[in-house]
């Protein structure tokens, strides 16, 4: 975990399936694009280019048929922004659910 002004980092798997006729080439193409998009319409996409909110794309075995994606969320606005504005984006556009989750204690 890396810890920053105070606060420990949180880091989400979300697990995004394809909604036919979608494919996972084309759902990995449109991935950071509806993330940009969501954040854009909030006016919280400063979140993702300072850093805040960091997403990585995990690469698949050609026989999967899912991705992973990993969010490491590095302030308290980027954990509230991800759960109000980016998960329910994700979700409109693909099926996605959350994998794991792993938190950390926040320091006071």
């Amino acid at each position: 975990m890396v810890s920053i002004s105070g606060e420990e980092a949180e880091y989400i798997e979300l697990t995004i399936e394809p909604i036919p006729p979608d494919t996972l080439s084309s759902i990995r193409a449109d991935i950071l694009p509806v993330i940009e998009a969501a954040l854009r319409e909030a006016g919280q996409e400063q979140l993702l280019t300072d850093g805040q909110i960091q997403v990585e794309v995990e690469q698949t075995f050609p026989t999967d048929e899912v991705i992973v994606v990993g969010f490491t969320l590095l302030s308290g606005i980027a954990l509230e922004t991800y759960n109000a504005i980016v998960l329910p984006a994700l979700k409109k556009r693909f099926k996605a659910w959350q994998k794991r989750r792993q938190t950390s204690k926040r320091k006071k």
